[in-house]
């Protein structure tokens, strides 16, 4: 069972990460019904680790939609500035 981190208040996203365990829980923000920034701002008010909300923000839906990793930027194509970066940042997370 998967559910997501819709919610207006921290408590209603921490519920189902404590419930089923950060492994079963995938990053929403329900848009349009919802401001993404919002949802955000909501989701980081949890202290959750690091490994946690990578796993919520990203590996999870990648593993239930049988994602592949995303591609590196050479550091050619960087130099050149064809391509910012195909990975997302995710060290504030």
């Amino acid at each position: 069972m998967f559910t997501d981190t819709v919610s207006p208040h921290a408590m209603g996203v921490k519920f189902p990460v404590d419930f089923y365990g950060a492994d079963h829980v995938l990053y929403g923000d329900d848009y349009p019904c919802w401001n993404p920034e919002s949802a955000l701002r909501v989701f980081n008010e949890l202290e959750l680790s690091h490994e946690d909300r990578h796993k919520i923000l990203y590996d999870n839906a990648r593993r239930v939609f049988n994602l592949r990793e995303p591609e590196q930027a050479s550091a050619a194509e960087v130099a050149r500035g064809n391509v910012a970066s195909r990975v997302p940042d995710v060290s504030h997370v």
